[in-house]
């Protein structure tokens, strides 16, 4: 399937030429370093499957995560996005689906029919009754680029997604600045276990990381997920400015996809080693940190933090080709057991490489 043709019907030659530039120059990279990238392994259409899916565990309750969602907003695809909350709530009772989180990039460049396509597929999930949180990508603000750091980070979420549209879930606790939705938590007790879900913006600024600090502190006792939308690269790493600069691209320093010209690394932002170093590591009850934003990956990384705690960090996004893949992390009834699956209610698909479907223990 020739990837790039998904581009011209829909997006700016722009945006087609630095993609292109961007998927040849990880690619070639992966390949002259010799390396079996998670990212790579997952890129072809439809990915690998290796095995049968892992079977349901009754007793189990389910995390969904919807990675970018962004060319489902625009055509030919925008079926796929209510394809996907149309499963979800269909299949609540049958996998005990107890919240949705979503990685950012809700849509196709934060214009007004965007939005309203996102808004009403959501509503899919408002009138099932299932609890769910967004926050923003690249792609949901002006010009595709929160990066250089505007004032008010124009985007039209809150217009379509406004805090009243929270306040009506049982699990809304609250966000960051009022008006304001895309930094927001969400409380809820599955199985006698409470959780916490913490949604970040796409490159968090420093007061929004002082307020997740907060709120971490203030719910210690609850086992927290942190979302944000550019956290892990596609090699496992962190996105990490400091050590290794516009090489990652697409880093949140970086200018809108890390193709022209680079900031200095100076401005209000923090990329997925400076959430860890200032965030993360800190605040012992963080068990996942979860984000998208890179093309077909899959890649994922545990760490200990400076409390003993094992976190894993794990990226996920399949927009490119748009297949409707989704993220289920099925928390089984020991407590400790969390099953990654891959997903697809558009293709009914599920991917089942290493590196799309494992097993996690979280303490």
């Amino acid at each position: 399937m020739d990837v790039g043709n998904y581009y011209l019907k829909a997006t700016p030659m722009t945006h087609i030429k630095s993609t292109r530039r961007r998927f040849l120059r990880t690619s070639l990279g992966i390949a002259a370093a010799g390396a079996t990238s998670r990212f790579w392994s997952g890129w072809c259409a439809g990915g690998e499957a290796n095995g049968d899916p892992l079977p349901w565990v009754p007793g189990s309750w389910t995390l969904a995560v919807l990675p970018d969602t962004q060319r489902y907003t625009i055509d030919p695809w925008k079926g796929i996005f209510s394809t996907i909350t149309q499963w979800l709530a269909r299949n609540r009772q049958a996998r005990n689906i107890g919240f949705v989180l979503h990685e950012g990039d809700i849509t196709g460049g934060n214009t007004a029919d965007t939005w309203q396509v996102a808004s009403e597929a959501m509503a899919v999930l408002d009138k099932a009754g299932i609890p769910y949180s967004l926050t923003t990508g690249n792609h949901d603000h002006d010009a595709w680029n929160p990066f250089r750091n505007t004032p008010d980070r124009n985007t039209l979420l809150g217009d379509y997604f406004p805090i009243a549209r929270f306040q009506s879930m049982p699990t809304f606790g609250g966000v960051f600045e009022p008006g304001r939705t895309e930094n927001n938590y969400h409380r809820f007790t599955v199985a006698g276990k409470h959780y916490l879900t913490l949604a970040l913006e796409c490159g968090p600024r420093n007061e929004t990381v002082a307020w997740a600090n907060r709120v971490l502190a203030e719910h210690s006792d609850r086992v927290a997920v942190v979302v944000t939308h550019a956290y892990l690269y596609s090699d496992g790493t962190r996105y990490d400015w400091a050590a290794k600069g516009a090489s990652q691209d697409c880093n949140p320093h970086c200018d809108s996809y890390g193709f022209s010209t680079p900031h200095d690394g100076s401005e209000n932002v923090n990329d997925g080693q400076q959430l860890w170093q200032k965030l993360v590591n800190k605040n012992k009850n963080v068990r996942l940190v979860l984000s998208g934003h890179v093309p077909w990956a899959g890649a994922r990384l545990s760490g200990k933090g400076e409390h003993g705690q094992t976190v894993h960090e794990l990226v996920a996004a399949y927009h490119d080709p748009p297949e409707g893949y989704l993220r289920l992390l099925e928390f089984l009834p020991d407590g400790k057991t969390i099953q990654v699956k891959t997903y697809s209610p558009h293709l009914d698909k599920h991917l089942t490489d290493s590196n799309q479907q494992f097993v996690l223990s979280i303490e």
